[in-house]
């Protein structure tokens, strides 16, 4: 009798423009309470591991980006650093100064097989010459 009852409900209830509603199932697994499939995560396939290119933000100041971004509703946002230029900034540098200011070299590359024996582990932190990071590394033989 009680389905009887919700059923005539659901016929009359949604009887308009020739819809058809369905009661909720709570079997189905991957819906919510009206049996609706829960909205795709926007940032499920997004890897943020390209940042926009340094830039002078005026003639004394330069941004640089980290490479590491975070995703947000599908798109990428980077962190920045925004450092004083003390002989100005141009050609997104600073001029007259070490290319390794302001450069943290803390992001190794990933450890990697070199065959079936022998891993390659990088170090954590690395040093800077001319504006570029080098990471020291160790082989272990398994």
């Amino acid at each position: 009798m009680r389905s009887a009852i919700f059923s005539i409900f659901l016929l009359s209830a949604c009887s308009d423009q020739n819809r058809q509603v369905m009661p909720p199932n709570p079997d189905v697994v991957g819906t919510d309470d009206a049996g609706t499939p829960p909205a795709e995560d926007p940032c499920a396939s997004v890897t943020c591991g390209a940042p926009p290119a340094s830039f002078c933000i005026d003639g004394q100041r330069l941004r640089k980006y980290s490479s590491d971004g975070a995703c947000s509703a599908g798109s990428c946002t980077y962190p920045h650093t925004d450092t004083l230029c003390q002989n100005g900034c141009a050609n997104s540098t600073c001029q007259g100064s070490d290319p390794c200011d302001g450069v943290t070299c803390n992001m190794p590359p990933a450890n990697a097989c070199l065959d079936a024996q022998t891993l390659r582990s990088y170090s954590s932190s690395g040093t800077c010459a001319s504006g570029s990071c080098s990471y020291s590394y160790a082989d272990a033989c398994a």
